[in-house]
C-alpha cells in the first residue's frame, strides 16, 4: 500500500498538492466525501477494515475546509464537530 500511495500525481501529500500547500497545526486530513475516501484507498479497504480502521464523519463549516486536486481535504479541528464513527466497509 505504501508504494501505491506514494505516487505524487495520484496520491500527493498535502504539502505536494498545489491546492492545499500543506497542513496547519490545527488542521486534520480527510476527504471531501465518502466516495473520495474509497477512491483514494481503492483496493485496500478490506485490509484497512481487517486492521480496525474507522471512518469518522465531521461537520465543518465550508470556510474551514480545503479540498485538494484529487479529493484529499484538510479541515480545521477547532471548528469540526464529530457526527459519526463507523467501521470502514469492505468496499473492495
Amino acid at each position: 500500500m505504501t508504494v501505491a500511495h506514494s505516487w505524487v500525481d495520484s496520491h500527493p501529500t498535502p504539502s505536494l498538492d498545489p491546492l492545499l500547500n500543506g497542513v496547519d497545526h490545527a488542521e486534520r486530513c480527510g476527504f471531501g466525501s465518502r466516495e473520495a475516501l474509497y477512491q483514494w484507498f481503492d483496493g485496500y479497504t478490506s485490509l484497512l477494515h481487517e486492521c480496525g480502521f474507522r471512518e469518522y464523519v465531521y461537520e465543518v463549516p465550508d470556510a474551514d475546509v480545503r479540498v485538494g486536486q484529487v479529493g484529499q481535504a484538510v479541515f480545521s479541528s477547532l471548528s469540526a464537530s464529530e457526527v459519526s464513527v463507523t467501521e470502514l466497509a469492505h468496499a473492495n
